[in-house]
């Protein structure tokens, strides 16, 4: 993914080092998107570990009996 955004980098707009290739607004639209595909799919490949299944387990068991946060 640091290749790909590098990429986009190198192909961006004059104005921040780049060959421009892709224009000032576009370039950073679409290093945006990646970031967020590239954070949506880091999250959906992580896998829970039996710590984490435990340390969840607790932290529910913890706030059982807490007051609702109020909006």
């Amino acid at each position: 993914m640091l290749v790909v955004v590098a990429l986009c980098s190198y192909t961006g707009s004059n104005e921040f080092g780049g060959i421009g290739l892709l224009p000032y607004g576009w370039d950073m639209v679409i290093v945006a998107s990646l970031t967020l595909a590239s954070y949506h799919w880091g999250v959906k490949a992580g896998w829970r570990t039996p710590y984490l299944s435990q340390e969840r387990e607790r932290d529910t068991a913890d706030m059982e009996g807490m007051p609702a946060l109020a909006h």
